[in-house]
């Protein structure tokens, strides 16, 4: 998947976008890798985790190494994480 901040109205408009494609019962424990992410794109990303589900970061001194995002199917019946 790509996305261009060129189609949408914001920063966020796009990575809420992004999350919601990757928030689908076929991406259940999959590992996604984001480079830099522990520097500084932590703290944009983490504001519009929080809106798909129930996040839980891992910090290693002082930085995010890890995040699981646990969130609902469509019809809440079952709980997947990333």
């Amino acid at each position: 998947m790509s996305y261009y901040i060129n189609d949408y109205n914001n920063q966020n408009e796009l990575l809420s976008k992004a999350i919601s494609d990757l928030t689908k019962a076929k991406y259940h424990s999959h590992k996604i890798y984001i480079h830099n992410f522990a520097n500084f794109d932590a703290v944009f990303l983490l504001k519009e985790l929080i809106n798909h589900g129930i996040v839980d970061p891992i910090i290693h001194k002082g930085r995010i190494v890890t995040v699981s995002l646990t969130y609902a199917s469509k019809n809440k019946s079952k709980f997947y994480t990333i």
